[in-house]
């Protein structure tokens, strides 16, 4: 039985988490910085995932156990949920457009022949 818990828990955290952070990311960004901040996250992930086990067996073989090491992933843990707890407080890219905010442009289909054209508007 605990096996069949762990399985179920390890699919749903092991494929929730890819599947999810472009989702997660588009939402509270929008798609134009998209491709930027994936890369971003995605190489910080990289390093971490590199970087992780060596730190951990050197923690390791300086105190014979892995609890400092899971004190360290826990914190980074802990550090990840509060940085994804800060940035969903940030403001929506389409919620800043339904208020009209200046770092936002409008649709193309709501923009002049001049605006898509790149020319000034004769207004």
């Amino acid at each position: 039985m605990v096996i069949a818990v762990f399985i179920v828990l390890f699919v749903v955290g092991f494929a929730g988490g890819p599947l999810l952070e472009p989702l997660l990311l588009t939402r509270a960004f929008g798609i134009g910085s998209f491709a930027t901040i994936l890369g971003a996250m995605f190489m910080l992930e990289t390093t971490g995932l590199l970087v992780s086990p060596a730190v951990a067996g050197a923690i390791f073989d300086a105190t014979d156990s892995y609890d400092w090491a899971l004190v360290m992933f826990a914190v980074s843990a802990g550090l990840s949920l509060l940085l994804f707890a800060l940035a969903s407080t940030m403001a929506r890219p389409v919620d800043a457009a339904r208020r009209g905010s200046p770092l936002v442009q409008p649709p193309l289909d709501s923009a002049s022949p001049e605006t898509r054209a790149g020319l000034p508007s004769r207004t």
